[in-house]
């Protein structure tokens, strides 16, 4: 994770901050992991300034690694996002 938010930290001048407060050790295809988490870092720095922040994380939920970009911008106008379902 430290390796992706350092490449990540490269997009853009951001408030970057890397929250994995516990060791998350997980079998990826690393090149993998590292391009999709890079495209959502570059996702959120179009739709954020430079006082923004970014966070990228990782934690253990129910025994699985999860992994996450976090940003202060605008989000989705709610009209626009898409209508979940109830299961």
């Amino acid at each position: 994770m430290r390796d992706l938010y350092l490449k990540a930290t490269t997009l853009a001048a951001r408030q970057w901050h890397l929250q994995a407060e516990v060791p998350v050790h997980a079998v990826v295809d690393r090149h993998r992991i590292t391009q999709a988490m890079l495209q959502f870092a570059h996702n959120a720095t179009r739709f954020t300034t430079g006082a923004d922040d970014i966070t990228i994380g990782v934690d253990l939920h129910q025994g699985r690694a999860r992994l996450w970009v976090d940003d202060s911008g605008v989000g989705v106008d709610p009209g626009d996002a898409p209508v979940q379902q109830q299961q």
